[in-house]
């Protein structure tokens, strides 16, 4: 019975240490000359209800909205920053993320990686890598959500 709660305990710490450190990597370059950083908690999607009772704005359903914990953006335009920028998150792409997909032109690379729970239920992490020949942009969007939440947001929000 110790040896569960201690294994528990164990692996609950690692899943901090691993968000700890993907917050690190954002930190590190929000700071930097030349990078453009956004960053919008959890603390902002639970303000949403406070529009009154609206259940949708535009044509997003708040509800999708809520299950998200966070969104991180990071964008650069300097050449020797993008290069870093680059590969430091193509490491936090790990074995656990499966690519949704990959979209290629003369122009842009785009990459959509998503991390599932343990149960392979829910998202907890999509990951969009998007680099350019002037420019190298990550977005990473974490909670518990479907991928049919991502689809009727990318739907109704045409």
């Amino acid at each position: 019975m110790k040896a569960r709660h201690i294994l528990l305990i164990a692996g609950l710490c690692m899943s901090s240490f691993c968000c700890f450190g993907q917050q690190q990597l954002f930190d590190r370059f929000a700071g930097q000359d030349g990078v453009s950083s956004v960053h919008i908690s959890k603390a902002m999607f639970d303000l949403l209800p406070s529009l009154g009772n609206v259940d949708n704005v535009g044509n997003v359903n708040l509800s999708h909205l809520k299950k998200i914990d966070g969104i991180n953006i990071l964008s650069t335009e300097k050449a020797d920053v993008k290069e870093e920028m680059r590969k430091t998150f193509k490491t936090l792409i790990t074995d656990k993320h499966e690519e949704l997909m990959r979209i290629r032109d003369s122009q842009e690379d785009i990459t959509f990686h998503i991390r599932k729970n343990k149960n392979g239920t829910d998202i907890e992490e999509l990951i969009m890598l998007i680099s350019g020949a002037n420019e190298f942009t990550v977005i990473q969007i974490l909670g518990h959500f479907s991928l049919k939440d991502i689809q009727d947001i990318a739907v109704r929000s045409d």
